[in-house]
């Protein structure tokens, strides 16, 4: 039958019919669909990988650009022995202390030098440039060292010297310096002339993220 109609359309002059495919669809709508599938599935993976990709890059992105705010020392490592240089009975001068970059927002920095032992403050000094990221061995004991400029000093825990003074206890103490990353230029409502623990206190109500490195020392 199907030949007889082939035959009968061509001496009539009518055009051929599309063949069938066994599932009653035509050949040029198998076609039509199989190339829309394909379009289709392309265009999903192209954008799911991309989209995928994207957040991944992102999230990425996102834990690459935030590094730990950290404090480290050439003088000694987390949990070691402070070095007698660094205490009362030796040259009795601080430690070299360098930090990472603080969180957005950061305009200045601060240190806080304690005896964790008893909870006396040692050292404060504040009003550290943001531009800087580190101070040498041995800071004045001023009320304004040199370095770094525009920093500020109290009085230490014998209420006559500016600045730094070390371990010094009966026994074994547990000490810690801690770094803040403030958000005000200039600590506000201090001077040099004010305690160790009214500076502490202006320091931790602007405080943004501390970092710390803590020793021990054996007199």
């Amino acid at each position: 039958m199907k030949t007889r109609a082939v035959l009968l359309a061509a001496l009539l002059g009518f055009p051929s019919l599309p063949a069938c495919s066994s599932d009653g669809t035509t050949s040029s709508e198998a076609s039509t669909a199989t190339s829309s599938g394909s379009s289709s599935s392309s265009s999903s993976s192209t954008s799911g990988g991309g989209g995928s990709g994207g957040a991944g890059g992102g999230t990425g992105g996102a834990d690459g650009g935030m590094t730990a705010f950290a404090l480290t020392s050439t003088g000694f490592t987390e949990g070691a022995a402070i070095p007698a240089k660094y205490a009362c009975a030796g040259a009795n001068v601080s430690p070299d202390l360098t930090w990472t970059m603080g969180p957005a927002g950061t305009q200045s920095y601060a240190f806080v030098f304690t005896d964790k032992s008893n909870n006396l403050i040692h050292w404060v000094i504040w009003d550290i440039p943001s531009s800087t990221l580190s101070l040498p061995e041995g800071v004045s004991k001023v009320a304004n060292p040199p370095v770094p400029a525009g920093a500020k000093q109290v009085k230490s825990y014998d209420n006559k010297t500016f600045g730094y003074l070390g371990p010094c206890p009966p026994s074994v103490h547990t000490y810690q310096f801690a770094v803040f990353a403030l958000d005000v230029a200039t600590l506000p409502n201090v001077t040099t002339n004010s305690t160790r623990q009214a500076v502490e206190a202006e320091i931790l109500a602007h405080d943004l993220a501390s970092a710390t490195l803590s020793g021990t020392y054996t007199p």
